[in-house]
């Protein structure tokens, strides 16, 4: 038995997606990592001012992503799991997402006792606050685990994952999605389709547009 099954309309306008490379917006005078491109920054500013709402993806807790040794280059590790500890900003802790070990911040290395320590990666807190500084007066939410009631009056909400997991559905004008490219580093057969999966998700949320911020543009142009 066949049936025909009729797409709701395949001439329904889709957002604009726009790529942009980040690879031209290194390292700045203060020997920090852009986490906003001027594109995405421009785009935010443009929305807010006609009343339109925007939603920053980004899939990692906590505000950095790693905790490591300048010197010797050591890597901190949860002791249980062997997976890197992540800087969470609000708990003031090393916490392991994957068995939930806490450990206090350190200022010595356990490798090699020099007093190096230093984070690197991008989480949620962290993008939180460059939005923080960049639009102070702005209503900036937070979606995640921890913090699941979303404000109707949201201005910019920055989510992880837990955006599709919500039993109302949250929409945007935009939504910008930030690296997301450690997902093709995932050792995963998958990952393509896991991010293709991701990338439609968004677009049925984003009423006009999507901002890939990426160092890897070749790859979704090819999409």
């Amino acid at each position: 038995k066949y049936d025909l099954i009729e797409l709701f309309s395949a001439a329904a306008a889709h957002p604009k997606i726009t790529i942009v490379d980040m690879r031209h917006y290194g390292a700045s005078k203060t020997k920090t990592i852009a986490i906003i491109s001027p594109v995405l920054e421009d785009k935010l500013r443009k929305a807010i001012l006609l009343g339109k709402r925007a939603i920053i993806f980004v899939n990692k807790k906590g505000y950095a992503s790693a905790c490591y040794c300048q010197k010797c280059g050591y890597v901190l590790r949860c002791s249980r799991c062997s997976t890197r500890f992540v800087f969470h900003f609000e708990e003031k802790k090393l916490i392991c997402n994957s068995c939930g070990l806490k450990k206090d911040l350190i200022t010595i290395c356990p490798e090699c006792s020099a007093h190096y320590i230093r984070y690197m990666g991008i989480g949620i807190e962290k993008v939180i606050s460059q939005l923080a500084l960049i639009f102070p007066a702005l209503k900036i939410c937070r979606l995640d685990k921890e913090h699941q009631t979303v404000p109707n009056d949201f201005q910019i909400l920055v989510a992880t994952e837990m955006l599709f997991h919500q039993e109302q559905i949250i929409e945007a004008e935009i939504i910008a999605l930030l690296d997301i490219d450690s997902m093709m580093q995932i050792v995963n057969f998958m990952a393509n389709e896991k991010l293709y999966a991701l990338l439609y998700r968004c677009r049925n949320r984003a009423k006009e547009a999507i901002v890939l911020q990426t160092r890897m543009a070749a790859q979704y142009q090819r999409k």
